[in-house]
């Protein structure tokens, strides 16, 4: 019997001959046991996806609902410690030796369907089936039209791309491509709003506790070009880059954990991906005396919008040299509450 999602039955494997053919991060894909991945980065190994697990069907009614089936998010936040506790609850992780680490991961021969953010912005300019969807579209094109940005380079995600949204959704707006990230950053209206300052602070608050940092610092990691709304409805913006890489070429090996002060590159695009790269102009100083620091590279989306800024940073985490190329990196928020990045005045 053929797997079915929202009362279709799917066919296996769709995701070939349709669109582009890697997969990048923020997409979604659904097993064939119904369950809902977020797809995360771009770079995956060959029979498998580095993907977390964030719906799966249930009986009991939800805000989550497809055609006949409700869901239950599992994934509650947006933590490494939540994280774990979903891979190890689901089983759906296992060591990956290019990044030294557990990752979550779903097979590829156990995918159902495939869920791209920018075809399912196409198919909603074509035809919406709700006021949230329709928004989604108002949103996009507001924002396209105020930074310059080509709409296809544009997409929905979340809730909204699996089909399973409810009437007060969040709307998961999202921009592929390096200029097209800095264009978004940089315009200074977008024709949306911002969320209230009660609002922002209550989300930065919780995010530096998550990350083991005082409260106190919210006005430092303020975000910008991440938090709106529109017409009622929450926006959030995510940047990703619109090309895959190649899963293997880089082998990151822990050394030992480091502190340091980093001046990096301003204004690189890089920065606000996943994960997010910073390129190292001059290290001023180091927890490991004159050990070569060539760039940071953070697995915390939080502190992007510093990396993003540049300038010069203070940075803990853990040492790590990058095969075949011998760079040495300062990798961040592989666990929370032992690495961050900070203003250098901190």
């Amino acid at each position: 019997m053929r797997p079915t999602f929202n009362g279709v039955v799917l066919t296996i494997p769709p995701y070939f001959g349709f669109g582009r053919d890697y997969f990048l991060d923020h997409d979604l894909v659904i097993d064939k046991d119904g369950r809902i991945y977020v797809v995360v980065g771009n770079k995956h190994p060959p029979d498998a996806l580095i993907a977390y697990l964030k719906y799966v069907p249930t009986t009991s009614k939800t805000l989550w609902k497809g055609v006949f089936t409700y869901y239950e998010r599992v994934l509650r936040e947006y933590s490494a410690a939540d994280l774990q506790r979903v891979m190890f609850a689901y089983g759906g992780y296992r060591y990956d030796s290019t990044l030294n680490t557990l990752v979550p991961y779903v097979k590829k021969d156990h995918i159902g369907l495939w869920l791209k953010p920018e075809e399912k912005l196409m198919e909603l300019r074509r035809r919406v089936k709700d006021l949230i969807e329709e928004t989604a579209v108002e949103a996009a094109e507001f924002v396209a039209s105020r930074s310059g940005v080509n709409p296809r380079k544009l997409g929905i995600g979340g809730s909204i791309l699996a089909g399973i949204h409810g009437p007060h959704s969040d709307i998961d707006l999202i921009v592929y491509g390096c200029k097209e990230a800095i264009d978004v950053v940089e315009t200074r209206d977008l024709g949306l709003s911002e969320v209230s300052e009660s609002v922002y602070k209550e989300k930065i608050v919780k995010e530096l506790k998550l990350a083991g940092l005082n409260p106190g610092l919210y006005e430092v990691f303020k975000p910008f070009r991440k938090y709106y709304m529109f017409r009622g409805f929450n926006v959030t913006i995510s940047f990703v880059n619109e090309f895959s890489g190649r899963y293997g070429d880089e082998v990151l090996t822990p050394l030992k954990p480091v502190e340091a002060v980093i001046e990096v590159v301003e204004n690189d695009c890089r920065a606000l991906f996943y994960p997010s790269y910073a390129s190292v102009v001059k290290v001023k100083t180091s927890s490991l005396g004159d050990v070569g620091i060539d760039g940071i590279v953070c697995y915390n989306g939080f502190f992007n919008s510093l990396l993003y800024r540049g300038g010069v940073l203070k940075v803990k985490g853990l040492l790590e040299v990058s095969k075949p190329s011998g760079k040495h990196y300062v990798v961040v928020g592989v666990k929370e509450g032992q690495s961050y990045i900070l203003p250098q005045h901190l």
